[in-house]
C-alpha cells in the first residue's frame, strides 16, 4: 500500500485511472495498492505520493477497496486516458477537442452531445461518464 495526495486542482476527484474507487478532497491523502498507485502515479498533476506520511497507517483511507484481481482486464486498457469527470456539464466544443484529441474522433457540426458522448464512450468499451 502507498499514501497517495490528490494534487489536483479542482476542489475533490473521482479516481477515473485506476478503478478504486476513490474520492479525494483537494489535499486529502488516501492508501491505495501499488498497482493502483502506479496507474495513479502517471500523473502527476493530479496525485503524488504522499511523502509527508511517514508509514501507510500514518494515511487516511477506506478500508473497502476492491481486491487486485476484482477488475476485468478489458477495463484496464483505458486507463491511459481517463474520460472527464462530466462530460454532461462541457460544451460540445469541449467534447469534440476532447474527442480528437484523445481518440482522433470527429464529429459533424450537427452532431447532438449525445451522439458525440456515446462515441466516445463507445472508444471506451461502453464506459459511461458520471
Amino acid at each position: 500500500m502507498k499514501a497517495i495526495k490528490y494534487v489536483g486542482l479542482k476542489a475533490y476527484t473521482k479516481d477515473t485511472v485506476a478503478g478504486t474507487g476513490l474520492f479525494w478532497e483537494a489535499g486529502e491523502t488516501h492508501n491505495v495498492p501499488d498497482a493502483a498507485a502506479e496507474r495513479l502515479l502517471r500523473h502527476p498533476d493530479v496525485w503524488a505520493l504522499d511523502e509527508e506520511v511517514t508509514t501507510v497507517a500514518d494515511a487516511p483511507g477506506p478500508e473497502t477497496i476492491a481486491p487486485e484481481g476484482d477488475k476485468p482486464v478489458e477495463e484496464e486498457e483505458n486507463f491511459d486516458n481517463p474520460p472527464p469527470q462530466n462530460l454532461e456539464a462541457m460544451t460540445k466544443a469541449d467534447i469534440s477537442a476532447y474527442a480528437m484529441r484523445e481518440f482522433n474522433l470527429s464529429f459533424k457540426a450537427n452532431d447532438s452531445k449525445t451522439t458525440m458522448i456515446d462515441a466516445i464512450s463507445n472508444k471506451l468499451g461502453g464506459k459511461k461518464f458520471e
